[in-house]
Formats: structure tokens, sequence, C-alpha cells
């Protein structure tokens, strides 16, 4: 058999797409078998839930924070969507989670059909789903849980793609409030889109065409309209704590200075290299002969690795602010090889290898991500020792499910974390009124058990002076990577109770 350039790419090509498939239907077994886990996956998950449910309740998601409740700083689309789900799902932990479970779906799709737009056959277009597939891990197992980030990456490819091949003035309507619907999922997908707009905009008004000037123009005016409107909506009907939660506290965050080069080598060089270099290798050579795309891509390129550094720089910015990163990797890398693949160029069986090797060291063992029956039986045995004591159980890393134990929900979690260690300048009050609330509950011992989380090391002084511990036991394990599984606690009681 003679092996030439263009057998080499296509065997590569087919060798990725078989790898492809096994990473997609990884995420898949696990997803799907993790649906239906009655127990957090990842411990904001119940506090994601909570959120839901006061959708469904027609309470605000954003109020002035509480110790019953404090606001999650994230925009709230996701939040409509699962309450949405759980209309046919039941107000649990799969609604949340189907939704992004289908949104990853979604969004892999949308790889495939952008690939298959620009020239690429179908083994190219399933390694750009492959590639996001195989970042499962990578990303702390993200994608499945009841969580905003993967609905967020679903609308950020929808409005990249209909910003690339939009024409019509209705295109660019939809174009401006796919952005609009990603902002209003994650907040930090226009620090992606905006720059992405503004230098196409610059580049387009310089250009001869009076067309895509119009389009860009429509698109700007759409975007601007519908963010400002919602925007001004929302801080209306919160009462002013919308920007306090979606804008305020995520800028009193610190940075995390040991980001500043750790990002770069091992974020992206090490766990992301070679998917880089095939998506960087095909802009060098579209550049030739179409620079406008190559211009878009490479746009595209900058502002995500801008804005994930700037994510992943804030204090205890997880991997998650990842997914995007990944996402536009394994897109970036398989238009340019779609568009090597096209014109035949010498280069594009090097691409094919690279994205073979990015596949072939993203393999990871999909058994221990999936709950187990001896966590079920563990979670359950916490509800029941949490229901063996009276009154109220205050438990901050577990939210949404105190009810099955016959408990009111507290859902002060990360949204209260997220408070105490932000700089609010002039609303520092706002921190130090919810720290007096906590520390006077405390002190007039009106829960029935406190286990001690994330938050209330805050008043741990407090609670030393009005509880001691009664036991430990194990809390119900978590299959995320921030999530400790099989972890001790210690479960504390008034100190009138009997030890």
């Amino acid at each position: 058999m003679k092996w030439d350039a263009k057998s080499i790419n296509y065997s590569l090509q087919n060798a990725g797409a078989v790898f492809s498939i096994w990473f997609i239907v990884a995420f898949l077994w696990v997803a799907f078998s993790s649906l239906t886990y009655p127990f957090q996956l990842e411990w904001i998950e119940g506090q994601s839930m909570d959120t839901v449910q006061r959708v469904r309740e027609g309470l605000a998601v954003y109020a002035e924070p509480n110790i019953e409740y404090v606001s999650l700083l994230y925009t709230p689309l996701f939040y409509f969507f699962s309450a949405f789900m759980s209309l046919f799902t039941g107000m649990d932990f799969i609604a949340g989670r189907l939704t992004s479970t289908l949104a990853i779906i979604a969004a892999c799709a949308l790889i495939m059909r952008w690939t298959r737009a620009e020239g690429g056959n179908w083994q190219t277009a399933l390694c750009g789903a492959g590639l996001l597939c195989a970042t499962y891990r990578l990303s702390g197992r993200w994608f499945d849980i009841a969580r905003v980030d993967s609905l967020a990456i679903f609308f950020v490819i929808a409005s990249l793609y209909a910003l690339r091949f939009g024409q019509t003035t209705r295109a660019a309507i939809t174009t401006g409030l796919l952005i609009c619907a990603a902002f209003f999922t994650k907040q930090t997908t226009l620090l992606v889109l905006l720059p992405v707009i503004s230098i196409m905009t610059l580049y387009t008004l310089l250009s001869p065409s009076s067309s895509p000037k119009r389009f860009m123009c429509v698109l700007c005016l759409t975007t601007l309209l519908s963010l400002a409107a919602t925007i001004a909506l929302y801080e209306y009907m919160s009462g002013g704590w919308f920007s306090f939660f979606v804008f305020k506290v995520p800028m009193g965050h610190h940075t995390d200075h040991m980001k500043y080069w750790n990002f770069w080598q091992y974020d992206v060089v090490i766990q992301q290299g070679f998917v880089l270099a095939a998506a960087l290798l095909g802009m060098c050579c579209v550049a030739k002969t179409q620079r406008p795309l190559a211009i878009f891509y490479a746009t595209i390129l900058m502002c995500i690795l801008a804005s994930t550094y700037s994510s992943r720089l804030h204090m205890y910015g997880w991997i998650n602010n990842l997914i995007p990163l990944h996402a536009m990797l394994a897109l970036l890398a398989v238009l340019g090889l779609s568009r090597l693949t096209v014109t035949n160029h010498i280069f594009a069986p090097i691409a094919s290898g690279l994205i073979l090797l990015q596949l072939l060291s993203s393999l990871y063992d999909p058994h221990p991500l999936i709950p187990t029956a001896k966590a079920v039986e563990m979670g359950n045995n916490f509800l029941e020792e949490i229901r063996k004591h009276e009154g109220d159980a205050f438990l901050p890393d577990i939210q949404f499910i105190p009810p099955h134990a016959g408990k009111k929900t507290f859902s002060y979690g990360m949204g209260a974390y997220d408070v105490f260690r932000a700089d609010l300048g002039k609303d520092n009050a706002v921190k130090a009124k919810l720290g007096k609330e906590l520390e006077t509950a405390i002190a007039q011992e009106k829960f029935g058990v406190i286990i001690p989380g994330r938050q209330v090391h805050y008043a741990l002084p407090q609670l030393n002076q009005h509880y001691h511990v009664e036991k430990t036991l194990d809390y119900p394990e978590g299959f995320a990577l921030d999530s400790h599984n099989t972890r001790q606690v210690s479960l504390y009681v008034p100190t009138h109770s009997t030890p």
C-alpha cells in the first residue's frame, strides 16, 4: 500500500475518530449513570438547586443576604432552564444535571456542525466533539453537574457560530440575543464575547464591503440594548442586589499569585499543548489564503486565553474555569485541520497527529466518577443521623437535601463564603451583618445540630462556646474533583445536650 501525506492524514483522522467515540460514550455513560444520584456530586450543587427551587416558588434569586439564603454570584438563566426542566423530571438534582448534560451534548453537536460547515469530514467533526469530551476529567467532571458552566459554554459556541455564518439582519439580532443569553448564564462569558465582537467590528469597518458592516452594526446594537435592558430590569427587580452579587462580590475577590505562571505551564502547555499546537498550525496556514477567517479564529484564541487566565487568577478559581478554554481549543484545532485537509496541505498529517496525541494523553478511567451503591447508603445514613436530632440543622456544605431528613434548608454555603472573602468597600457592612446574624443564632443555640463546613470558621469561637462535638460521621460522597470523598465530619449539638 502506498503511503502518501493524504492517506496518512486520513488514517490518523480515522484513529482520532475511534478514540473520540470512546470519550463521547464514556462521558455519556458517567453522566447518565449519575443523573439520579440523590446527593451532591459537588459541594455547591445543593445550593444551586436551592436557587432552582426558589425560581419554581416565585422567590427572588437575588436578595439581601441572611442566614437562610445567600445568593450565588452567577447570573440566573441556568436556574430558569433547570426550573423548566424540573416540570418534567420533578424537583430534584436530575433537573439541573440533565440541563447541563444536554447543554454539553448540544455544544458537541455545534462543534461538529461548525466543522462540517468549514469543509471538514465526519472524522474531523467527531474529533472536535471527542476533544471536548476528553477534557471531562481535566475540568473536574463538571460537565453534567447542576452548575452554570455547561450551559454557558453552549451559548458561547452558539454565539460565535452565529457570528461566523450569519449574514442577514435577523441573524445579527439572533447573535446579539445569544450573547445576552451567554451573559445571563455566566457573566464571565462577556470577557470572551465582547472583545471578539469589538475586534471583528473594527476589522469589518475597515473592510471595503458594506454587507458585513450592516451585520456588525445590527449585532452590536442588539447586544448592547439587550444587555442594558435585562441588566436594568434585574437591577430594579432585585433592589440593587443583582449587581451586588453578579459584579461587586466577584470584583472584591483577591488574586492567587501562584497561578501567574502555573496557568501557562500546566493548564495550557502540559494539559492542552498538543491541541493548542494543532490550532496554531491550522491558523497559520489558513492566514495565507483566508486572512479574515484567520483573524477571526486568532481573535477567539487570544480572547479565550485572556479570559480563562483572568478567571483562574481569582483566589479559589477552580478548574471548571478551564471549560471554555478546552472547548475553544477543541473547536479551533479541528477547524484548522479541516482547512488543511480541504487544501491538501502538507501539514495536515501533522495536525491530525497532534490531535490524536491529545486524545491519547487524555485517556482516563471513568469508573471512579460514577456514584456507587455504597455512596447512596452512606448518604442515607447521614440523613438518618440528622433526622434523630430535634430542631433545625445548620449544614453549610449540604443544601437541598435536608428536607429529606425533615429539616429546613439553610442555603448559606458558597454564597456566604464568597461574600465573606470579598473586599466590599463601603458595603462591608453587609458582610458584618451576615456574620453577626450567624454568631447570634449560634449564641442562642437556635440549631439542634451543626456540621461546620467551609463557612462556619468565621464563627468558630462562638461555636465552641455554645456547642460541643457529639460524634463524627461520614459525609455523603461527592464525585467531582473538589469533593473530598469519604470525609469524616464533626457533628455539633448545643451545650445543654447530654454529651
